[in-house]
């Protein structure tokens, strides 16, 4: 499959330690080992440095605005398949709910979603993949409570996944992880992919 002027572009979000970067990570060497020009866009989170920042609106923005830098910069070079870690739809899901946890900002929040609303014919992913995991096991996996991934902040990301999820504009998957292997998880993620790519 060749489709250089318009990339076959998968989103990946999810709940913490769902195996979701894991998985991406994979991907991007079986895609490339069938001879298919794959990029991979990085969540944002791990590029803008939180602490710097007062507030929670700016880094929330910053990250926004880097992930669809990428994905608009990337889906006219000449890409086969771009494998996009947390992208548009999950930029809509979190910003609407960081709104209402901080309703001082939410005119902020609006304008931002308005924005990622005006890109969608541009850079709305061909198919969601929502990682799910239990918060058990999500904890379990990151090997205790820590400052940012708590029970509850686990809770909070299934929440916010299970009431927009079916409000959303693209085909999505979804997949709980819970009790399979990092392998599995990449075999049916592949085949998923592979298969809805074959169709075009």
């Amino acid at each position: 499959m060749s489709n250089t002027t318009n990339p076959f572009m998968v989103e990946f979000t999810g709940v913490a330690e769902a195996g979701k970067t894991t998985c991406v990570k994979t991907l991007l060497d079986r895609f490339s080992k069938l001879g298919l020009n794959v990029h991979y866009i990085q969540e944002s989170a791990e590029i803008v440095k939180f602490d710097s920042w007062d507030g929670p609106y700016v880094p929330h923005l910053s990250m926004r605005l880097i992930t669809i830098n990428e994905i608009l910069t990337n889906k006219y070079a000449g890409y086969d398949l771009i494998l996009i870690d947390r992208g548009l739809i999950d930029g809509i899901l979190f910003t609407d709910h960081l709104k209402k946890r901080h309703p001082e900002i939410s005119d902020d929040c609006d304008a931002l979603i308005s924005f990622i609303n005006s890109l969608k014919h541009l850079i709305l992913p061909d198919l969601l993949l929502v990682f799910k995991v239990s918060p058990d096991v999500s904890i379990a996996r990151k090997g205790g409570e820590g400052h940012l991934v708590t029970h509850k902040f686990v809770e909070e990301q299934i929440y916010i996944i299970d009431s927009f999820i079916n409000n959303i504009d693209v085909p999505f998957h979804m997949l709980d992880t819970s009790y399979y292997s990092k392998e599995d998880v990449a075999n049916e993620v592949f085949n998923l992919i592979n298969n809805k790519m074959k169709d075009l």
